[in-house]
């Protein structure tokens, strides 16, 4: 049987996971944490079988790979106190991560739990690689013997913090809202038409500065199927842009709540925030809808 020999608790996304090295040297992290760890229900009944449920979904099997089939089964063991638990080897969850990261690039994670997933997947493996290299250098240099015991937590913790505030969602929900009420759009909270984000580079980035929206179509350009790997606002400077941003944005929605269609909107911000440009730029809707000289 095997046996816990030595146990702990680490901390990823403000999550805390129950782990354990085994007699045999595997590292594993509770089963229930796992699911924690990826911000899923854990959820017993799964789709297929000998397959934990947080990867278990169609869409992601074709990007599941051998090294994830490998340690996809879970492990029992008991503790000092002879308490029977269960868990994963480790690398379940950096494997996991990979494979939701691979469903999306893939263009086939389209439910919303599985996006707030692929959310979570990318903030844990980048943060993990960082840290894991800092893991090796003090290996190599031998520092790892005088290292605290929690620094690495500390640092995976900062990492965690960092990319975690780059996903805050600087766009509320009330933003899409209105252009769909606006639009007489049906609302849904993640299928919205590609126009939506020419129009948010029309009246938002482009009100806010002259050449913004060229630059920052230079600095997240797109790839082949037309997707970015970042928001446009992540390029903005954390202080002055942001907070410029969300002002903007602020008064944006105040004229939205108050326009009873999209082109008297249009009207209010041509004339309260006028493009700093040729009026070849704008769209043909942001022409005066009420023909005022």
């Amino acid at each position: 049987m095997l046996v816990s020999e030595y146990t702990g608790t680490m901390k990823i996304a403000d999550v805390e996971l129950e782990c354990a090295v085994l007699n045999d040297g595997r590292r594993i992290i509770k089963h229930s944490d796992v699911f924690k760890a990826l911000g899923r229900e854990s959820r017993g009944n799964a789709r297929l079988p000998d397959t934990p449920s947080f990867m278990d979904a169609k869409n992601l099997q074709p990007y599941v790979s051998s090294e994830l089939n490998n340690v996809k089964e879970k492990i029992s063991y008991q503790a000092e106190n002879g308490k029977s638990f269960q868990g994963f080897d480790a690398i379940i969850i950096p494997l996991v991560c990979e494979l939701y990261i691979l469903a999306d690039e893939a263009g086939t994670v389209i439910h919303k739990n599985q996006k707030e997933t692929v959310i979570q997947a990318s903030i844990i493996i980048r943060s993990l690689a960082k840290v894991g290299i800092i893991a090796l250098v003090d290996e190599a240099t031998g520092y790892q013997n005088i290292r605290k015991a929690e620094a690495l937590q500390a640092i995976l913790n900062e990492y965690i913090s960092k990319d975690l505030i780059a996903w805050t969602k600087t766009f509320p929900d009330e933003y899409y809202e209105q252009i769909f009420r606006l639009k007489n759009w049906k609302w849904s909270t993640f299928n919205r038409p590609g126009v939506v984000g020419k129009y948010t580079n029309d009246i938002v980035y482009g009100r806010m500065a002259a050449g913004l929206v060229d630059e920052l179509k230079k600095l997240n350009s797109r790839d082949e199927k037309g997707t970015t790997k970042h928001r446009d606002h992540q390029h903005l400077s954390e202080n002055q842009g942001r907070k410029a941003l969300e002002m903007h944005l602020h008064s944006i929605i105040g004229l939205m709540r108050v326009a009873d269609t999209w082109e008297e909107l249009m009207y209010s911000i041509n004339k309260a925030y006028p493009k700093k440009g040729s009026i070849d730029d704008l769209f043909p809707e942001t022409l005066n809808p009420r023909n005022i000289n």
